[in-house]
């Protein structure tokens, strides 16, 4: 899943953020912030939740992505992923 959001915190500006959850070993949750051109402006890439994943496939495994899988992500799917990984409390807005 992918996100062009603006965030209010106060992480240092130009500066990327990464952070994941493992279990047992496995990365099950992961949120990368990548700054762009604006005021607290992110290219947020993390892992797709289950609700949005489809698959024109027989593998259950299998994931479509982009304007294949026919479901955008929306903001509240952002803010759930920066609510369990966000460095610190955040609000995003402003999705692109």
């Amino acid at each position: 899943m992918l996100g062009d959001v603006e965030v209010d915190w106060h992480q240092p500006p130009g500066w990327g953020i990464r952070a994941m959850h493992q279990t047992d070993g496995d990365t099950d949750d992961l949120l990368v912030c990548i700054p762009l051109p604006g005021h607290n402006r992110y290219r947020m890439p993390m892992l797709v939740p289950d609700e949005l994943r489809t698959a024109k496939s027989d593998d259950p495994g299998a994931v479509a992505h982009g304007l294949e899988g026919g479901r955008a992500p929306e903001l509240r799917h952002i803010q759930a992923v920066l609510d369990r990984l966000s460095p610190e409390p955040t609000v995003a807005s402003h999705l692109r």
